[in-house]
């Protein structure tokens, strides 16, 4: 990461420890950076740390964007939900390299000082619904409702439709059952557990293949699944 814009090394000096760097197309450079405060969830066994993302492009197409989110960005999928999810938050900051650029390194500590703010919502409510024990029928009720199936009225409906909801579905219990070792299992029957799953789905799982375009159209759309994951949960908890 020898080189970064000068504006990262600043930006680094208060507090953030970059964790790694990647190239994607063509010269888009990414370093994933976080707050050294990991933490673990009550019952969960792998560590949680605040995330800050630096993008920038070698060719001078693109100034640094600092983007606070919870997506963990290592491939261009992540690094556009990433930057999706800065832009309709608002948790996102753009330094271009001018004279001036010194003047907005006031906003970048805002933004660490709002990223350790939300990491310290994200471990209340974590811990709260760490708590909160799930019965079989909630999570065949969560996945309705997290990937529903199309409504006949507003999209073409096809077998073909109906099985990939059915295998996305499937996609998240496998998470959820520890299929693939990712949820602790403490939680595999917790409303924190339900949380972890979604997430990991929306987040590395959910296919990208032509052949999913029409789930991922009527189905995954992130207005209607993301946005909403957590407030999905949490009626859900209520449910159980």
């Amino acid at each position: 990461m020898d080189d970064e814009p000068f504006e990262v090394e600043v930006v680094a000096k208060e507090g953030i420890r970059w964790h790694c760097g990647i190239t994607l197309q063509g010269g888009k450079c990414v370093v994933v950076g976080y707050l050294p405060e990991e933490w673990k969830a009550p019952g969960d066994d792998s560590m949680t740390m605040p995330f800050l993302t630096a993008l920038w492009a070698h060719d001078g197409t693109s100034a640094l964007k600092l983007v606070r989110t919870a997506i963990r960005v290592v491939c261009a999928n992540t690094k556009r939900m990433a930057e999706d999810e800065a832009a309709k938050t608002g948790h996102e900051l753009t330094i271009r390299h001018t004279k001036n650029w010194q003047d907005r390194i006031e906003q970048a500590r805002q933004i660490m000082m709002g990223l350790r703010q939300s990491f310290e919502e994200y471990k209340e409510l974590a811990e709260e619904l760490a708590k909160v024990a799930i019965t079989e029928a909630t999570v065949d009720l969560f996945l309705e409702q997290f990937l529903p199936m199309p409504d006949i009225s507003e999209t073409q409906f096809s077998k073909r439709v109906k099985n990939n909801v059915f295998d996305a579905r499937a996609s998240v219990r496998k998470i959820l059952d520890g299929g693939n070792g990712t949820t602790a299992p403490m939680h595999r029957r917790t409303a924190y557990g339900l949380w972890q799953a979604g997430l990991e789905y929306l987040q590395h799982v959910r296919p990208t293949k032509k052949a999913h375009s029409k789930l991922n159209r009527s189905v995954l759309k992130e207005e209607r699944v993301a946005e909403n994951l957590h407030e999905l949960v949490l009626a859900m908890s209520k449910e159980a």
